[in-house]
């Protein structure tokens, strides 16, 4: 029962690009900011009952010294991982940017590595992996109607390898942090009230950028019960339910286990791609992604 539920959440988890590029193909699509301020606002909803309930006996809560400080630098990495990835599928396919995001589980060691920590040798093995996976992502070219910046990269796939890097910094400081005794729960609650208000602001500066008169520019379809059923869908299953099925099947299933299971992220990328936005790689895309998803599985295996 432990890995179908972790099978479940690697497909929730590969979801929420398609969920996000479906949006951006409507009509009146919602801007990055708005898209990330509206489906912020449904998960904080969510976290309400921690925000109010006791810190669980032993650990720090609230008012201890530094709490809000790490709340705060939780919500600056998952900012750069979250709004990197939102914006980078405005500019490159679901598939490909659930491939390049993968990248953050062989980016994780080396950020231990520049912390001082060791990376054992089949690390960088998978470090080389990555690296010749991304060279083939590169070399298939970019999606149609997406100019490459760099080789075949383009705009969308470099903002996505911001965000894994970003992603893998988090993953390296929370594990730092939990360490610290603080109830984990509380912290998660206030970095998603720190990442909400983040969101704001960029909706601001958005806001400024076209003009008080043009805001409905950036989501003239807000109107569309769709839309707002697939962002309530986008924070409810990747995000919610796919944390607690997450605690339950890795109760029943091994660190190493788990880690192979939800690495099918990308592949369930690709089939619901295929289904709900018929968008296809080529051979040499498939071989690149291939070699990350590999990489990930071999780095997850030896840490």
């Amino acid at each position: 029962m432990g890995r179908t539920y972790l099978i479940v959440v690697a497909a929730f988890f590969g979801s929420l690009n398609v969920i996000m590029r479906y949006l951006y193909a409507m009509p009146g699509p919602p801007s990055a900011s708005v898209l990330s301020v509206v489906r912020n606002f449904l998960i904080l909803i969510c976290f309400v009952p921690m925000l109010l309930s006791r810190a669980q006996p032993g650990l720090k809560d609230a008012q201890s010294p530094g709490f809000y400080k790490a709340a705060f630098e939780m919500a600056i990495w998952n900012l750069g991982a979250q709004g990197a990835l939102t914006v980078g599928l405005l500019f490159t396919d679901a598939t490909r940017a659930s491939f390049l995001t993968q990248t953050s589980v062989v980016l994780t060691p080396l950020v231990s590595l520049f912390a001082g920590e060791k990376v054992v040798r089949a690390v960088w093995f998978a470090c080389m992996l990555s690296l010749v996976g991304v060279v083939l992502l590169t070399l298939s070219g970019s999606p149609a109607g997406m100019t490459a910046v760099a080789g075949g990269l383009n705009l969308g796939d470099l903002i996505c390898l911001t965000g894994a890097l970003s992603w893998s910094i988090y993953i390296f400081r929370i594990g730092k942090i939990t360490r610290l005794g603080f109830d984990m729960s509380k912290v998660q609650a206030w970095k998603n009230i720190f990442l909400t208000l983040f969101y704001l602001l960029w909706l601001a500066g958005d806001a400024f950028r076209v003009g008080l008169g043009n805001v409905q520019s950036l989501w003239a379809g807000w109107g569309s019960p769709l839309a707002w059923t697939l962002i309530a869908a986008s924070a409810i299953f990747p995000g919610i339910v796919a944390d607690l099925f997450q605690a339950k099947g890795q109760k029943a299933v091994s660190a190493s286990e788990s880690n192979i299971i939800m690495s099918s992220e990308p592949l369930w990328t690709a089939l619901l791609c295929l289904i709900f936005l018929s968008e296809t790689m080529g051979l040499m895309s498939w071989i690149g992604g291939g070699l990350i998803l590999l990489a990930a599985l071999l780095a997850s295996l030896s840490s």
